[in-house]
């Protein structure tokens, strides 16, 4: 029991600064330009690198808590449901974004960066109520438009509505829907001709459902994985940043409907704090 939690320990301890390390060398290469982020693609290949050749140490660790999981499920404190200690919760996001629809803007962005920060609230057993800001980055690459780098940044903000389910007392299951308003700024678009449908700016609702497992390696810090599912309710017009007068193939009608939708994995941290003055875990 004690081997497994320290083997458990070292490599989750291992896995952090690699993480950090990871998003360290993400976010500098991350630049201001007069128009806004400017995002470079060795960094949205780097973190690509990162999930995929990495995949060892997340096997290890699952594997770990596997482990640990079996031999602590003879504790008798386990028996019982297990929550945490402290009511609120700090819960921060780093992802990879992967349009999915609508054809247009599957076609024409590939997504730079997911970065999500929430501050939750436990309601009852688990379930907890929080507010929420996301701000995420697409560009248009060269394997989909040559010669063009128009970008586009979201700025989310909303609550988020999750539930923490321990399935051992260093392993958490947290389901969540976030939802809001997504305000979304286009830049960096070339016009080869005039064109009267420009438009810069546009908004629409937020809905986004996601699964997260965190591993504590302190009573109150995780880190873990998070898949999600984004919904925007607006519909992406290439015609609005003139991408028709660059893309080589061109939009058909049917490429413009549907909402902008988006698929999401990457990694997050869990800070709590305000303890219940109840007994840990």
């Amino acid at each position: 029991m004690f081997i497994r939690q320290r083997v458990f320990c070292i490599n989750s301890h291992g896995l952090i600064s690699t993480c950090l390390q990871i998003l360290g060398r993400f976010f500098a290469g991350i630049k201001r330009s007069q128009g806004g982020l400017e995002f470079h693609m060795p960094q949205m290949q780097m973190l690509n690198m990162f999930f995929f050749r990495h995949k060892t140490i997340f096997f290890f660790c699952l594997l770990s808590s596997s482990c640990f999981a079996q031999d602590s499920g003879n504790d008798e404190d386990v028996k019982h449901a297990i929550h945490s200690p402290y009511r609120l919760s700090i819960r921060g996001n780093a992802m990879i974004p992967h349009p999915t629809s609508n054809p247009a803007f599957r076609n024409s962005f590939n997504g730079v960066y997911d970065a999500t920060l929430s501050v939750n609230l436990e309601l009852y057993k688990g379930l907890t109520l929080g507010v929420m800001y996301k701000n995420s980055g697409f560009q248009t690459p060269a394997n989909k438009i040559p010669n063009l780098n128009t970008k586009q940044q979201y700025n989310i903000g909303g609550i988020r509505v999750g539930y923490d389910y321990f399935i051992t007392k260093t392993v958490a299951f947290s389901p969540g829907i976030c939802m809001g308003q997504c305000y979304i700024k286009s830049y960096d678009m070339i016009l080869l001709y005039a064109s009267d449908k420009i438009q810069q700016y546009d908004q629409g609702f937020y809905f986004e459902p996601e699964l997260a497992l965190s591993f504590y390696t302190e009573d109150n810090f995780a880190i873990g994985f998070d898949l999600s599912y984004e919904v925007i309710n607006t519909q992406f017009d290439p015609y609005k940043l003139a991408l028709e007068q660059h893309s080589i193939n061109g939009y058909k009608p049917s490429d413009l409907v549907g909402a902008t939708q988006n698929f999401n994995i990457g990694f997050h941290f869990v800070y709590a704090f305000w303890s219940k003055g109840k007994k840990k875990r």
